[in-house]
């Protein structure tokens, strides 16, 4: 009975022992980590906008992807399985992300914010500017809100009008309207905002400003001064504005004799070309620029000079002669007044016009006068008539007369008192304009006539004491710009009949020539 009893416990004991046997080998596999979303970027954004979703275990494959629900289109994913890259799409609303992978979802643990449609915000929308100036393009105020790796680039609808250069530095180059747009590349999508910008005329003006009654060559850029020689006498003479250069003609002293002299201003850099080797004092009334140079006519000596670029300087005239002006038409004639001295008479000269000097068959004209002493000063074309003002005189002690030439014609007086016709022009409306100046008993006044559509004659100077002379005129956008001086010392430009004075009570100066651009 005991060996049965043992028997049965021995059976239990090896029973109890295999099964706990069993139990310590009975390991259960561990359950493998999910995918996980750690963060992403941007944080928000409107629809359309690629999603930079990062975490672990993140793939493409039997996945799929929403914002609060809404699905989004996966677009791919990298190698490491940290980033999954996914769209806002059409109708999301601000809410988390999930990711879920072979049926398991993960969601993130903030939400991403669903804005309105990205678009450019600028700080302005308009610019203003003058002729030469410079602007920064307005600031992206929300250039923050594109992704990373967007880029930028800006361009001028009218590049001749506004040129873009060193990415967004924008330069007025003459004066119009037109748009500077920015456009930004994000995500293989184009955002573009537009500027537009006015650019109004600026007004070149050069002529002498007074240092201790010693004049120097001066150039104003809406009104700002800036002296052209620094020391010793100089005078500025003509002004042309082409091409983001600013030419000036003019003379200084040099020894004992005057020297012809061409700058060119670009910004802050002025180049001094001297025409005349001061050889023989020399004089320069007028210039023009144009894509083959400038042309610049006056005096060396005795005898009216052309000088051109590439060109050696050449001789109008073997009389005693100078040349006052200088006007290309639309047909590209040149056209050069001024006056011949025959036998270096003081009383008697003849009023001429060169015709294309620069070419071997150039035409020498003798403006017609009853006058016995003519000297022809300023020169237009309106429909291939040439219009020329200038003086006609009886010589000796007479009166110069202030007269103009049409075509062929015989000159004619603009009035029958003591003056000077200086410079002509025709208006945008057909009109002819001279302006020049009638003496008036004690004084001279600066003075405007107007032939054409409205017969008209116009005092500028308006004092009844001080003098005031009236030298160059042009025309913009309908506006008529002088250049002279009034009250006796005072650099001044008339706008539309109201002066505009460029020296202060303190300074004294001249204004000679203008040019609007």
């Amino acid at each position: 009975m005991k060996k049965i009893v043992y028997f049965v416990s021995m059976l239990l004991l090896i029973g109890i022992v295999v099964i706990a046997c069993k139990k310590d080998d009975d390991s259960t596999p561990p359950v493998e980590e999910s995918h996980t979303i750690a963060s992403f970027t941007p944080t928000s954004g409107p629809v359309g906008t690629e999603v930079t979703v990062k975490g672990t275990k993140l793939t493409n494959q039997n996945a799929s992807a929403a914002i609060r629900g809404t699905a989004a289109s996966i677009t791919g994913a990298n190698t490491a399985g940290t980033e999954l890259y996914i769209t806002v799409p059409d109708g999301a609303e601000t809410g988390k992300i999930s990711v879920t992978i072979d049926s398991e979802e993960v969601k993130s643990s903030s939400d991403f914010t669903v804005t309105d449609e990205l678009s450019i915000e600028l700080a302005e929308n308009y610019l203003e500017m003058y002729t030469l100036d410079t602007a920064e393009f307005p600031e992206i105020t929300n250039w923050e809100d594109f992704p990373e790796g967007s880029s930028i680039s800006y361009t001028s609808n009218n590049p001749n009008i506004v040129k873009v250069e060193n990415g967004s530095n924008l330069t007025a180059l003459q004066s119009g309207e037109t748009t500077v747009v920015a456009t930004i590349i994000s995500n293989d999508k184009e955002f573009i905002a537009e500027v537009d910008v006015t650019v109004d005329p600026s007004e070149f003006v050069v002529g002498e400003y007074r240092i201790n009654g010693s004049p120097r060559a001066a150039l104003w850029v809406n009104g700002n001064l800036t002296l052209l020689n620094q020391i010793f006498y100089g005078q500025a003479l003509d002004v042309k504005y082409y091409k983001e250069k600013i030419y000036v003609g003019g003379i200084m002293l040099e020894g004992e004799n005057f020297v012809a002299v061409l700058w060119e201003v670009a910004g802050e850099k002025i180049t001094e070309k001297k025409l005349s080797n001061g050889e023989f004092s020399a004089h320069v009334s007028s210039l023009i620029v144009n894509n083959n140079g400038y042309m610049v006519v006056g005096q060396n000596g005795d005898y009216a000079m052309l000088w051109a670029s590439d060109q050696l300087p050449k001789q109008l005239s073997d009389e005693f002669s100078i040349a006052s002006s200088i006007f290309k038409d639309q047909d590209s004639n040149t056209y050069v007044t001024g006056a011949i001295f025959p036998n270096q008479l003081e009383d008697s000269s003849n009023a001429v016009l060169w015709v294309n000097p620069t070419q071997e068959n150039t035409s020498t004209q003798q403006l017609e006068s009853n006058y016995p002493l003519n000297m022809a000063f300023g020169v237009t074309v309106k429909n291939a008539t040439t219009l020329v003002a200038g003086i006609g005189s009886e010589g000796g002690e007479s009166p110069s007369i202030p007269v103009a030439w049409e075509g062929n014609g015989m000159a004619f007086p603009l009035a029958e008192t003591n003056g000077i016709a200086n410079d002509v022009i025709t208006a945008a409306n057909g009109d002819i304009l001279i302006a020049g100046q009638l003496h008036q008993q004690s004084h001279w006044d600066a003075t405007l006539w107007k032939t054409g559509n409205n017969e008209e004659l116009i005092n500028l100077g308006n004092d009844p004491v001080t003098s005031s002379f009236a030298y160059d005129i042009c025309e913009k956008n309908g506006i008529v710009y002088v250049a002279g001086y009034y009250l006796g010392d005072k650099a001044t430009i008339w706008v539309d009949n109201v002066p505009k004075y460029l020296t202060s009570e303190e300074e004294s100066g001249i204004a000679y020539a203008i040019d609007v651009q």
